[in-house]
């Protein structure tokens, strides 16, 4: 492609990464590989400004807000440019006039803008686009390290004051650590990094999930003051810390530099010190210390000219694989996992990394003996890299490792391997059934509290435990089970309680207990409304499921092969135990449906893609809905018209094949007046 073709891929490609970090808070790629895409876009403009237009990712200071309720900050909060060589950072210093600084450790986490007044906490709020946040004022308690109520310093009037400060959530390597045990016990995909569980647990509709990740934060800034001028503040970096430190939070580790040999000398102890700290940082920022000066250097769009962040390069090192161990998980997914000698990268002892799938053994040459690159970079979880000598012999994935089963291969929706290997014994295999178990209980599926991955194995050990439908005889051996280890009279009759309750749930998060592959509470809720039991949903047919919108060929598929492989069965044994069969919201969404006749979008199926000025995903979707439309999440022949917004793809592009009209908001609001 010529420079002008890279130049719309790179600003397409950064802003997708923006979208998903900032609206969905996940990292696509490692954060090295996000820095050397963002760099290549910001040189090509710096060499053609006239390219640059409000489209570019550096037109905007992020991603759109996130779901929840919005709050407008007070004071704007930036990101910091960033800067990857030492050269690049005395430079900036230089332009800046070469002025005192402090230089902080960066922390990987989440960033919070926390107000306070009359020395009492009463909001903290997400960065979201700099902007506008997201309110997570009832998780705020749940994380440590942040005051609720401050201290009273002397000569300031604890009755008259307001204060914002900016602090950085984050989780400990160890608290992290741990939650991917447990995923990982659980048959569950593990978090890629800190910074994403963090976000995750913090924006978490349970303040429960947010105190189970162990958070902790970091104060780094006092955004606005009144009534603080007795304690300086807003007059040096260096004294705002020391103050946040007085009032009882835990302030960002940090030194003052007075030229630009001790930014360089600064910078290289943290580095120095990085591989032994219990947290996870990513670089050093340097911010000039006078408050006034950063307010006569000002700010861009994105960026403040008085602050930059140097980033760490990615650490890497060489390891042979000596074994290849094999892991099954709840859905029988066998996942290859590399062994080697241990070797410290990134303040971790580290000896095994996932292999992914037999695809990616087969394409890199892997297999023992094999001389591999590790890499570890933004991704807490060390990644194998590359492959620097590959292996004689290719490692084959060929049985399950728990029940000895033939592997096979799983295909994708049009019949292609995938080369993800599955174990072939779906009910036989010890593997599947404990992590089976503890899928069925969680949370988000039959919600049967007290039944996580410890109970489960006691319970299997003590024989009470063979088949699903086993659970729903457990309430009437309360005896026996008050006497297994870790349990008792109260314990075991709560669980019981807890059991009776499920058999009462809605019939979507049934279906998601069935663990049909792709099946989750969206499809549940989807058939749910459509269908008034399980019987009826039985008996659909595949060319009847591809007539609901979101279910494609392969999902369709699994649901009606699933009926033949023993879900039949399990549902006709948990039917016999009392578990609900009937839909809840079949009724209501016969009533919605009537009521939608009247609504001026009655009848279209609309998709909504890209980045939507004013809409996050659930807002767009809502905003469908409630004016009787149905949104879609794929477009097909059935689509009426599809809302594109900036940096639409592929489903702009199918849209445009199948001649699908496609309009802006603002077109489409005018068309239909909504």
């Amino acid at each position: 492609m010529n420079e002008k073709q890279r130049y719309e891929y790179l600003k397409n490609r950064v802003a997708e990464l923006d979208d998903a970090y900032y609206k969905e808070n996940r990292s696509i790629v490692p954060d090295l590989e996000y820095d050397r895409l963002k760099k290549e876009l910001e040189e090509l403009e710096s060499a053609h400004p006239e390219w640059l237009d409000e489209s570019s990712p550096s037109a905007r200071p992020g991603g759109k807000a996130v779901k929840g309720k919005k709050i407008q900050h007070l004071v704007k909060l930036l990101s910091l440019q960033d800067y990857f060589s030492e050269d690049d950072i005395a430079g900036w210093h230089q332009k800046t006039g070469s002025l005192p600084c402090t230089v902080e450790q960066k922390i990987d986490g989440l960033t919070l803008a926390l107000t306070y007044v009359n020395n009492k906490f009463v909001m903290g709020a997400t960065r979201g686009d700099g902007s506008v946040g997201e309110d997570v004022t009832a998780n705020v308690p749940f994380v440590r390290d942040i005051p609720l109520e401050l201290p009273t310093l002397e000569n300031v009037d604890p009755g008259n004051n307001k204060l914002l400060v900016r602090v950085e959530v984050y989780q400990p390597v160890d608290a992290f650590l741990e939650l991917n045990k447990q995923q990982e016990a659980r048959g569950l995909e593990p978090y890629s990094n800190p910074r994403n569980c963090a976000s995750g647990g913090l924006r978490a509709d349970d303040p429960e999930i947010t105190r189970a990740r162990g958070l902790r934060a970091f104060a780094f800034r006092i955004l606005y003051a009144e009534g603080w001028d007795a304690v300086h503040v807003r007059e040096k970096q260096s004294i705002d810390l020391e103050v946040l430190s007085a009032l009882g939070f835990a302030t960002v580790p940090y030194c003052t530099a007075a030229c630009p040999g001790d930014i360089l000398r600064a910078i290289h102890d943290i580095a120095d010190d990085r591989p032994g700290l219990p947290y996870w940082i990513d670089g050093a920022v340097v911010k000039i210390d006078d408050i006034e000066k950063q307010n006569q250097l000002g700010e861009g769009s994105k960026y403040p000219a008085w602050a930059a962040a140097y980033k760490y390069p990615a650490e890497r090192k060489t390891v042979t694989i000596k074994s290849i161990r094999l892991q099954t998980g709840r859905t029988g997914t066998i996942t290859p996992i590399a062994e080697f000698d241990p070797v410290q990268i990134g303040g971790t002892m580290v000896s095994n990394a996932t292999l992914h799938n037999q695809k990616f053994i087969t394409d890199n040459q892997i297999g023992i003996g094999c001389v591999a690159e590790l890499i570890k970079s933004g991704e807490i979880i060390p990644k194998i890299d590359k492959i620097i000598t590959p292996a004689g012999n290719i490692f084959h994935i060929d049985r399950c490792p728990s029940c000895g089963a033939i592997a096979v291969e799983r295909l994708d929706q049009d019949g292609a391997p995938t080369g993800v290997m599955m174990c072939s014994n779906d009910f036989g295999c010890p593997a599947q059934l404990q992590r089976y178990f503890e899928f069925f209980c969680s949370k988000d599926v039959m919600d049967i509290a007290g039944m996580g991955p410890s109970a489960i194995e006691v319970l299997i050990g003590a024989g009470l435990l063979e088949h699903i439908w086993d659970i729903y005889d457990l309430p009437d051996k309360i005896s026996r089970i008050a006497a297994l280890p870790g349990f008792g009279t109260k314990k075991a009759e709560k669980l019981a309680a807890e059991i009776e309750k499920s058999k009462h749930n809605d019939i979507d998060r049934l279906i998601k207990a069935l663990g049909i592959p792709g099946v989750g509470r969206h499809t549940g809720r989807l058939l749910a409304k459509t269908y008034p039991d399980m019987a009826a949903i039985r008996n659909l047919d595949i060319t009847t499921l591809l007539a609901l919108e979101g279910i494609g060929e392969i999902t369709a598929r699994d649901i009606v092969s699933a009926w033949a492989n023993g879900k039949s069965e399990l549902l006709d044994k948990l039917a016999a135990k009392g578990v609900n069969m009937t839909s809840k919201t079949f009724v209501q969404a016969e009533t919605d449906s009537k009521l939608a006749d009247d609504k001026p979008l009655a009848g279209m199926t609309i998709v909504a893609t890209g980045t939507i000025e004013g809409f996050g995903r659930a807002d767009i979707e809502d905003f469908i809905t409630k004016n009787g439309g149905k949104a879609a999440g794929s477009v097909s022949k059935k689509t009426t018209c599809v809302i594109a917004g900036a940096n639409a793809g592929s489903k702009l592009r199918k849209a445009q094949d199948l001649g699908i009209p496609v309009y802006s908001i603002d077109e489409f609001r005018a068309k239909y007046q909504v």
